[in-house]
């Protein structure tokens, strides 16, 4: 390098500034670099889930979301309220909403907490996904 021409093998052109390579050649490498962070920071496949949020000790809300941690922003509320999630998207959402339909509060997503509404949810706070999903929300 000491003739200040670039080191890509057989590049007639000067070097760029203090690099070791011509401007043409430093483009390419930061286009090629560029598209590889764009590729692993492509959006990331969301995860949905039906989440069980405890409204008062005796109301939960049952709602669906990709996002669970937007969505309690949106709620303003806090994870921590969140009793138990479970895979699932509106499909799933809708059946237990038909579920647990005799235990709804009007017509919105509150549902009383009744006996079989919250053996589903122990159920589900005793498995794997629940528990680690919502761990690694934290």
């Amino acid at each position: 390098m000491a003739d200040g021409k670039c080191a890509w093998d057989g590049c007639p052109n000067p070097r760029h500034t203090e690099m070791p390579i011509c401007f043409v050649h430093a483009y390419q490498v930061h286009r090629q670099i560029d598209d590889l962070l764009t590729d692993e920071v492509s959006e990331p496949e969301r995860t949905h889930v039906v989440y069980y949020l405890a409204i008062s000790p005796t109301t939960v809300k049952i709602g669906t979301t990709g996002d669970i941690k937007g969505r309690m922003r949106g709620l303003r509320t806090d994870l921590q309220y969140v009793l138990a999630v479970e895979p699932g998207d509106y499909t799933v959402e809708h059946q237990r909403h038909k579920e647990f339909s005799q235990d709804r509060i009007g017509r919105r997503e509150d549902f009383r907490v009744s006996p079989e509404l919250e053996h589903h949810i122990k159920q589900l706070q005793a498995s794997d996904y629940s528990t680690e999903f919502l761990a690694a929300q934290m």
